[in-house]
């Protein structure tokens, strides 16, 4: 695994982390993770998906609201999802939709 790689691995989870949160309703555990990739990651595509969905959540309220501004961030920037994508054969396909996959609950 390339040092990329796994630079990007770790800011898609600490993004998974987060939203892993706010779902729980723990929004300092959530608000100490998204500082976290912030501060460690701040050009990661994924700093900006967490933002998108922090700031969402907390003008909204809502979680699906702010997944679906995540998703429509990720259909716009292909990337978010393809680099995840980008692990071999023997790895699932990886769409925007399941950057947030709140509605698959």
């Amino acid at each position: 695994m390339e040092e990329n790689e796994r630079d990007q691995l770790a800011s898609f989870s600490h993004y998974r982390l987060c939203l892993t949160y706010l779902l729980a309703g723990d929004i300092d555990s959530a608000q100490t993770v998204r500082d976290e990739l912030l501060t460690q990651a701040p050009d990661s595509i994924y700093s900006q998906v967490v933002t998108i969905l922090w700031d969402t959540y907390l003008r909204d309220g809502d979680l699906r609201t702010a997944c679906e501004e995540v998703r429509a961030f990720a259909a716009a920037h292909p990337e978010t999802a393809d680099m995840l994508s980008d692990y071999g054969y023997g790895n699932p396909t990886f769409t925007s939709e399941e950057v947030c996959p709140l509605t698959l609950f």
